[in-house]
């Protein structure tokens, strides 16, 4: 899904991870079964002729028994899967599939598609780079003009993603950890310039 990645103005790249955050929360709150995709990467995010997302290939996506007390970790043993590079290390470390396995892997996505870059070592770059104040460089320039400020906060939202702690990850069903990306989706769309004439100095 290379559209995601590059090319695609930075507007539609935050709709698209509203909409599988939004549907990744829907699986995750199915009752009484949970749904674990186990396989979120950015070439199993579909899109149409309109840009219009959805998440595919549920192929090791995995049911889940719904436990009535919300501190209950939903968790299955299985043998590790999905693919490297999006593969939640505890995951593959221990063969326990939990829904913070998908949050780890929507991370990284999140990475991959706020600064164009596909390497397995992204979390190192973009926490060096917030490290030294230099997220302009670090944002994918072909998405456009990003709000930096805004963006920053959402790359920082994807590091907390790939936490090694599962319990400092965020839920796809909480609102208030998602509110980076709900505040850039509901900005504007920045204008079209007339292409007659020239750009601004």
């Amino acid at each position: 899904m290379d559209g995601l990645s590059k090319g695609l103005p930075w507007k539609d790249r935050i709709r698209i991870l509203a909409e599988q955050r939004s549907a990744l929360a829907h699986l995750h709150s199915s009752f009484p079964h949970a749904i674990i995709h186990a396989d979120l990467k950015l070439t199993n995010i579909l899109l149409d002729a309109g840009n219009v997302s959805r998440l595919g290939d549920f192929g090791t996506a995995r049911i889940v028994q719904m436990k009535p007390l919300k501190e209950d970790t939903i968790c299955r043993r299985t043998n590790p899967m999905g693919t490297m590079g999006y593969m939640d290390p505890i995951f593959f470390m221990t063969g326990e599939l939990t829904t913070e396995s998908d949050v780890y892997a929507f991370g990284m996505v999140i990475l991959q598609v706020l600064t164009g870059l596909l390497d397995l070592n992204i979390v190192e770059q973009v926490r060096e780079a917030l490290r030294r104040d230099a997220v302009h460089g670090l944002l994918d320039a072909s998405a456009g003009s990003w709000p930096e400020v805004q963006a920053e906060r959402l790359l920082r939202l994807a590091l907390k993603c790939c936490n090694l702690e599962r319990k400092q990850r965020p839920t796809f069903t909480s609102d208030t950890d998602w509110r980076p990306l709900d505040i850039l989706a509901d900005l504007p769309s920045p204008p079209l310039r007339d292409p007659s004439r020239p750009p601004p100095p």
